[in-house]
């Protein structure tokens, strides 16, 4: 199969041996068509540095031979541009129509480019003060990143790539790794027009790519076009870090029809600007309102129209082709599902249709619905709920039919249609003018509106950024020093007294109040954290194993910021979007027959209820539990668990029974090997119900993986054991994913990794990275029919809290467009069990090394043979005490529990960071080694 590499100065690199590898679709098959080799972090900088090398002749090069070289370019492109239409159509899907309207776009660029002579010419006023005369002078300004969207891989990087190389400019361009072939195809034209090798450079790759060229310093410039919540990230990082960004967000628009518009022009623009390019074209049209009464009839038009669009594949004289990938098309048809479920009447149903096409593509035909031509159902909500900071709409009238309407988000293929009747517009806010400035209210702050040189910080972010990351500094052994940030003394001032008034004031959990000495925290972003004196910190603990998308994600921060302008709180009884979406989201993720989730504040609660659920369905009252097991702190919660810290809380009459669960280190059943540790705890646990006698037992509760009480991975065939006897004796399984869910082991659920199914499954943490409180239980469609005619005897004032669920909405979305779950995995597969296992050899007070993902933990031991812990259960030591200060003063956050230090750090975390972290974990267990027998 062909791959398609990375061009860097002037030729294709050869495939390195540890080359990771995605995926290339025709969207009109489905097939795989060719692969895409993902550039590392090292690799992009081999790019950057090829682009930095060939910038001084470049620059130094005349306009006419820069000029003569754009010229060459354009007459190539228009010679060939047939060659690059087909590449488009065949990995994006677009018809050929659209493919070659785009590069016609695109190449009004190079033509634009083709006049940069004239452009770049200065100015020049004499006399400008007494005896002062003024030159501006235009020079180019270094290497330029440009990062591309999907949808348009070849005409928006010729938005920027012509300009930039004319004006003297290098370019360093990474595409979208779903359609890569165009820009190859581009970099191979550019040299046959002359180009010189190094000016113009091509590489693929995920999010470690992008985070590279946000973060190197020989990187000038950054454009970006992509969604909203990625714009923001890169805006936020490359403007950190000194560079000049244009980052271009979503731009989805909706049509207002107005009453006295002719419907027949209207309808044609509504499906030319819906359909076109299967909506995936930043300015598609994703919604039309209809005013008045016009609406019935602007729909039939509509109708009509999408009825008679060919859908196929691009090459055949179709009208629209196929979305890229399947996930995009399951994503646009959960659209009209979660529609359907709400009860409108479907004009049309992508859903149905024979496109012509071969193969399984990833199409959605414009068929008719079961119920064509019925009037449309109006949706009672205000269509301006997301404006935050904008004068209310005054109260509005009922109207005919209720009158009212509501903001539909508009999935990129899904032409949706509302009556707006007698509805007050709200307009623009007014300038204020002499007291803020004619921007956002969010802008007046931003970095790069002050130039590479920020005056101001972003806010909760130290007064200086620390320096980015360099090739040198990530050369040879990847240690890690402490850094401190050049805070303000206010700043510092501030968080001691915040410390004061904490130890005056505030209780802490789990602490001898009078010993106790927290850490201050002044900012948090991305893996980091600056304590307070300033010294920044790897978080490799992700705090308490919650902060799974890292710290201060501005989608994330974004979703709860616009929630809180729309609905702050609400009382469980109602329903809110937020919650109806973060719980289709959540039963996405879980196994089929698991569709329903009861919303809690944490951990603690969810296994709280989940509990009762189960005892409520059985009639039964025990529950089992694994001893070196966490389930939370309150009352049975606590007593549910299995470590120390139930010991001053244990009420025997919670009716709690612990077993010994299976863990292979440290064998309670004398085991030497994963199958004897199976086959002995599963008989262990069958014979512990027998004796305690199954018709007496609710539930059994086990958290899949084990987290604080030790990260030991079960060993093969026991969760299946496991799940097998709960079935038999007619016990529920209830699995507690609250620290191994949401991607921290590298799958959405831990138990995935074993392909079982539990009767409840609780959560928390991970689902929002911990950003706003948020818990909770997925039920089985059984043990959901209990309650069905029912009362369920629980409830909590803030059970979905909508911020809590914006949150997790947020994160989950994130966590896919940013492939997260899979990073993770790819995380603990080639960079922490490789180098954790070379840790081990080196270091003799390590005695077993283990985990999934981002999760991980190493066990120190003063003896190997006898497996002698390096600290006691449930204490601590002075040799666990001296690796702990040198984590931190090398500067590092760390977990450490008992006599175990665990590797759990957020999941999009870069390798480099990772790597410099677990190189200071290494220099601190030289400490431990001395207490080795």
């Amino acid at each position: 199969m062909q791959t398609v590499g990375h061009w860097i100065n002037g030729q294709t690199s050869p495939t390195r041996p540890d080359a990771r590898f995605g995926d290339v679709h025709n969207p009109a098959t489905g097939k795989v068509v060719r692969r895409v080799e993902l550039a590392p972090a090292e690799q992009v900088r081999e790019a950057v540095a090829a682009a930095a090398e060939a910038f001084p002749a470049w620059r130094d090069a005349s306009l006419s031979r820069r000029t003569n070289v754009v010229f060459r370019f354009r007459e190539l492109l228009n010679e060939r541009k047939g060659e690059l239409a087909a590449i488009i159509t065949e990995e994006h899907g677009k018809v050929l129509s659209d493919a070659l309207g785009e590069v016609s776009r695109g190449q009004e660029v190079v033509e634009f480019a083709c006049g940069m002579p004239h452009l770049l010419k200065g100015d020049f006023t004499e006399n400008a003060s007494t005896g002062v005369d003024v030159h501006s002078v235009r020079q180019p300004l270094g290497v330029a990143a440009i990062i591309s969207p999907f949808n348009f891989p070849a005409m928006v990087p010729m938005w920027f790539f012509p300009v930039a190389i004319a004006a003297g400019n290098t370019v360093v361009l990474k595409p979208s790794e779903k359609d890569p072939s165009a820009a190859n195809w581009l970099a191979g034209l550019w040299k046959e027009a002359g180009l010189p090798d190094g000016v113009f450079n091509v590489v693929h790759g995920d999010k470690e790519a992008v985070d590279t060229l946000l973060s190197d310093p020989q990187v000038a410039s950054v454009s970006f076009v992509g969604s909203t919540p990625i714009a923001k990230y890169v805006y936020e990082q490359a403007t950190s870090n000194g560079k000049r960004v244009q980052a271009l967000g979503g731009a989805k628009n909706h049509m207002l029809v107005l009453p006295d518009a002719d419907l027949d022009l209207a309808a044609d623009a509504a499906v030319s600007a819906g359909y076109g390019a299967a909506g995936e074209r930043c300015m598609a049209i994703s919604a039309v309102v209809a005013v008045d009464s016009i609406a019935d009839e602007l729909v039939a038009k509509i109708a009509e129209r999408a009825e008679d669009l060919r859908v196929g594949d691009g090459t055949r004289e179709t009208d629209m082709g196929p979305l890229i990938t399947g996930e995009h098309r399951d994503k646009v048809a959960g659209y009209v599902d979660a529609g359907e479920a709400d009860g409108v009447d479907l004009v049309l149903d992508g859903r149905t249709g024979d496109p012509d096409a071969e193969g399984d593509g990833f199409f959605l035909h414009g068929g008719p619905g079961p119920h064509q031509r019925q009037p449309l159902r109006q949706r009672h909500r205000d269509l301006h709920q997301r404006r935050r900071r904008r004068p209310e709409v005054l109260q509005r009238g009922g109207g005919r039919d209720g009158g009212r309407q509501r903001a539909h988000p508009g999935p990129d293929v899904l032409l949706l249609l509302r009556r707006l009747e007698e509805q007050p517009l709200r307009r623009h806010a007014r300038p204020r003018h002499g007291r803020r400035p004619l921007l956002h209210p969010r802008q007046g702050h931003h970095l790069a509106l002050a130039g590479p040189q920020p005056r101001r910080p972003p806010a909760g972010l130290p007064h200086q950024r620390l320096r980015p990351h360099t090739p040198e500094h990530l050369q040879g052994d990847h240690t890690m020093t402490l850094e401190t940030t050049a805070v303000s003394s206010t700043d510092i001032e501030n968080g001691r007294r915040a410390y004061e008034l904490d130890r005056a004031h505030v209780f802490h959990s789990w602490s001898a109040q009078a010993t106790l000495k927290p850490m201050t925290v002044l900012a948090a972003s991305g893996s980091y954290i600056w304590d307070g004196e300033g010294n920044r910190l790897l978080d490799l603990s992700s705090q308490l194993v919650n902060t799974n998308v890292g710290h201060q994600h501005p989608a994330v921060v974004a979703a709860v910021q616009e929630q809180a302008g729309t609905l702050c709180t609400i009382a469980p009884q109602h329903v809110n979007d937020a919650r109806s979406e973060a719980a289709r989201l959540i039963t996405e993720l879980a196994p089929e027959g698991m569709d329903k989730v009861f919303f809690t504040n944490g951990g603690a609660d969810a296994n709280e209820h989940a509990i009762r659920m189960a005892r409520l369905h059985t009639g039964r009252q025990k529950v089992l539990s694994a001893y070196r097991s966490y389930h939370g702190g309150t009352q049975l919660a606590v007593n549910v668990t299995g470590d120390p810290r139930r010991f001053a809380n244990d009420q025997s009459a919670e009716g709690v029974v612990h077993f010994m669960p299976a863990y292979t280190y440290r064998s309670y059943f004398g085991s030497t090997t994963e199958v004897e540790e199976t086959e002995r705890a599963l008989r262990h646990l069958e014979d512990l119900i027998v004796l305690e006698g199954a018709q007496n037992i609710a539930a059994l509760i086990l958290e899949t993986i084990p987290g604080t009480a030790g990260i030991y991975v079960p060993p093969v065939g026991y969760l299946a054991g496991v799940r097998e006897i709960t079935r038999r004796y007619g016990i529920v399984l209830i699995a507690d994913e609250v620290m191994a869910g949401f991607g921290r082991t590298g799958a959405w659920f831990a138990f995935d990794h074993w392909d079982i199914t539990p009767d409840l499954i609780t959560f928390a943490k991970g689902v929002n990275s911990g950003y706003v409180p948020l818990g909770g239980v997925v039920i089985s469609q059984e043990i959901a029919a209990t309650f069905d005619e029912r009362v369920y005897p629980g409830g909590l004032t803030y059970s979905g809290h909508p911020l809590a669920c914006a949150a997790a909405v947020a994160t989950i979305n994130a966590m896919r467009d940013e492939g997260m779950v899979e990073h993770a995995a790819r995380l603990g597969q080639e960079v922490i069990g490789p180098r954790l296992r070379e840790i081990a050899e080196r270091h003799p007070s390590v005695g077993d090394v283990r985990g999934l993902g981002c999760f991980w933990a190493v066990e120190l031991v003063k003896n190997r043979e006898t497996k002698e812990p390096m600290a006691p259960y449930g204490g601590s030591s002075e040799a666990m005490t001296e690796v702990t200060k040198a984590l931190k003063a090398g500067g590092v956050l760390p977990f450490v529990n008992f006599n175990r230090v665990h590797i759990v750090p957020p999941i999009n975390i870069t390798d480099e960071d990772l790597i410099a972290g677990l190189a200071v974990l290494d220099d601190a267990l030289n400490l431990a080694d001395k207490y080795v027998a």
